[in-house]
């Protein structure tokens, strides 16, 4: 059974509760901020021609119409037989016509076939893993890739073998696994676009709920491709920080930057009539990106190590910014501290 929802401008029609066999595109509201942030993401960017190859309600594309001007071209794929039906439905509801080419294909058949996007979004069920080498053959110069990945236990420690024999890369689990798992998976998708000769730069990435969600900028030339793979690196870590080590015993991880800071401050501009949540997480990546470190400390963590009071974060912001120091607040962590270095 069909039921009507509404996220940002769009109304649609999907299926709710426990996902079942036969069920028709499900609809997820936790996911709402990843899509919130493509819609800010292409306001930020300019024009692309935009591909959702696995489209599920059609959501996406919807608000990516109704809320951007950067729309060329939209073509939105999904397996799911009754998917053409469904998304017919949901453009009609939203008084949209023909402003979207729909598939019913496999996602890589449909990727292969195409003659390229300049965005191209992956929100699959699990890993990206099997439509990474299709997706980065068909990225058009300075294109986006969308990219959002639910095989959390693997890239966060939960699955070792798991994590080594799907990215390549050994994990950690404690309470710096989210950005270990986030900088394993930027590491696997920057190694297949490097065998195609494009550079995978991280414009913003993000672990949130039970998900973690990354937009590359893919720019073609071997010299681009061969200074990211110079910042993949071995970590080890102690109690409260991460240090890439040639021997180190986690990763192989992605060590450079999670995001740009100038295209989140764009994005920040385009964020005006997003709900406050979206917002405030925004403004939090952009602070965060402003550090240039990896890894964070854990208030709580430190604590324990030294058996001593948890100091509140907002007194440690503080004193931090008295001695001239660069802090930030962590995404990862809500007691967590990002900084260059700690001098207490």
């Amino acid at each position: 059974m069909l039921h009507k929802f509404k996220e940002g401008k769009a109304a649609f029609f999907a299926s709710k509760g426990k996902i079942t066999a036969g069920m028709q595109a499900f609809y997820n509201p936790v996911m709402r901020l990843n899509r919130d942030f493509s819609v800010m993401a292409v306001r930020a960017y300019g024009k692309v021609h935009f591909a959702d190859i696995l489209a599920g309600t059609g959501v996406r594309g919807i608000r990516l119409l109704k809320e951007t001007d950067n729309i060329l071209s939209l073509s939105m794929n999904d397996s799911n037989p009754g998917f053409k039906q469904l998304a017919k439905r949901n453009f009609k509801l939203n008084r949209l016509g023909g402003e979207a080419e729909l598939h019913d294909e496999d996602a890589n058949i449909f990727l292969l076939k195409s003659k390229g996007f300049s965005a191209i979004d992956i929100d699959p069920f699990g890993s990206p893993n099997p439509f990474l080498d299709a997706a980065i053959s068909r990225m058009a110069r300075k294109g986006l890739l969308f990219l959002t990945s639910t095989d959390t236990a693997s890239l966060s420690g939960t699955y070792p073998k798991t994590c080594q024999r799907k990215y390549w890369a050994q994990p950690l689990r404690n309470h710096l696994m989210h950005e270990v798992g986030l900088r394993i998976l930027i590491r696997r998708v920057q190694l297949v676009g490097a065998d195609k000769e494009r550079s995978m730069r991280p414009l913003f990435s993000y672990f949130r709920d039970h998900y973690f969600r990354i937009c590359f900028l893919c720019e073609k030339g071997r010299q681009k491709a061969d200074s990211m793979i110079r910042q993949h690196s071995s970590l080890s870590y102690n109690d409260h920080e991460l240090t890439a080590k040639e021997n180190g015993s986690v990763g192989p991880a992605w060590t450079g930057q999670l995001h740009d800071n100038q295209f989140l401050s764009l994005m920040i501009k385009q964020s005006e009539d997003m709900p406050a949540d979206t917002q405030e997480f925004l403004r939090l990546l952009e602070h965060e990106s402003r550090i240039d470190s990896i890894g964070f400390y854990d208030m709580h963590a430190m604590a324990k190590g030294k058996r001593g009071k948890v100091l509140k974060v907002d007194d440690v912001l503080g004193k931090l910014k008295k001695k001239k120091i660069s802090a930030s607040r962590s995404q990862f962590c809500p007691w967590g501290i990002k900084s260059t270095r700690w001098p207490f």
